[in-house]
């Protein structure tokens, strides 16, 4: 009999040894997803996840990670939230949209600050932004460029209901700046720069003067982070391996973008220096994100009436275990 129990009992260890069972915990292991897709701008704001491909630090983690390259954040927002990726890199204000409309999503870091990488770009020398009141202005709703547009335009004493908003994608901006289907556009980098140089002496670019600070940020849904914690600490140990490698090796970094992106090297080199990549957790981002909730419901872009509580959209654990000194946001 004992012999028996004794053949039932290696048996047992064999088989918990060949398929991987631990007998002593009752705790599901994380499964790592293959093929993981990050939807990212194409621009120098996303600039640390494609550092971080382009180096190698996803792969360093165990990664199998694939960008698809969008023409905004809002864009790459929304790959995440119809399930076709599993991250996206986007600005705060798609973020606090898609929180207003009770989508369940979590910020996970952000990775870098700007006060110049939005302007108001204006073609005609003699019109300044205070006479823009009446005026068509380009602008891609749903996205800071508008939050940006009504910041500048009120710090100036124009409401955004003496203006007539037209709805532009960002590509499209040139072409309706220049042609007069629009007085002015709100709009972000490359574009900005690209229309610095054709109004030139004929217009002006005009930036928020301190009024207004852009970030971009890492997003994914509550329910896969919740399942897949390790892995979404792997990712951002990756970006923020990126941010040093930009800090430490800026002409190398200029190059890299400028191959990945196709971008001019000498527009990247005349506007580096007007990014700070950090990655973090501000107590300054949750600040911003409540401005523009109030600013949502003063313009009735929504129909809640109080600003939710944007901690409760947070995801703290990547960030407390790789750089706690990096989160200043208090929850």
């Amino acid at each position: 009999m004992l012999e028996k129990l004794l053949r039932i009992g290696i048996i047992i260890v064999v088989i918990a040894s060949v398929t991987g069972c631990d007998w002593s915990s009752t705790q599901k292991q994380e499964v790592q997803p293959e093929n993981i897709y990050i939807s990212t701008f194409n621009g120098i704001f996303a600039a640390p996840i494609f550092i971080a491909s382009e180096q190698g630090y996803f792969e360093k983690e165990g990664l199998d990670i694939h960008l698809d390259i969008k023409s905004s954040g809002k864009a790459a927002l929304e790959d995440v939230l119809s399930g076709k990726s599993a991250f996206a890199t986007v600005a705060e204000t798609p973020f606090m949209h898609a929180g207003l409309k009770g989508e369940k999503i979590y910020l996970i870091a952000s990775f870098v600050e700007s006060e110049k990488n939005l302007a108001i770009i204006i073609k005609d020398k003699n019109l300044k932004l205070e006479n823009l009141k009446g005026k068509k202005i380009g602008v891609t709703l749903g996205t800071n460029g508008g939050f940006f547009l009504d910041t500048i335009l009120l710090h100036h004493g124009i409401l955004c209901s003496e203006i007539e908003k037209i709805n532009t994608k960002p590509d499209g901006m040139i072409a309706s700046l220049m042609s007069g289907k629009v007085d002015a556009v709100s709009t972000w980098n490359p574009h900005v720069y690209k229309l610095k140089n054709l109004v030139n002496d004929i217009g002006s670019v005009n930036y928020g003067d301190g009024n207004y600070t852009g970030s971009f940020n890492l997003i994914a849904k509550q329910d896969f982070v919740k399942k897949n914690r390790k892995l979404t600490t792997k990712v951002v140990r990756a970006i923020a391996e990126a941010e040093r490698f930009i800090k430490t090796n800026p002409q190398e970094f200029l190059k890299i973008m400028s191959r990945v992106t196709t971008a001019d090297l000498d527009f990247l080199s005349n506007i580096a220096n007007d990014y700070n990549f950090n990655v973090s957790l501000h107590q300054s981002l949750l600040i911003t994100l409540e401005d523009q909730v109030r600013w949502a419901i003063e313009h009735k872009l929504t129909d809640i009436s109080e600003v939710p509580n944007y901690l409760d959209y947070i995801y703290f654990d990547a960030m407390n275990e790789i750089n706690p000194d990096a989160v200043t946001m208090i929850h």
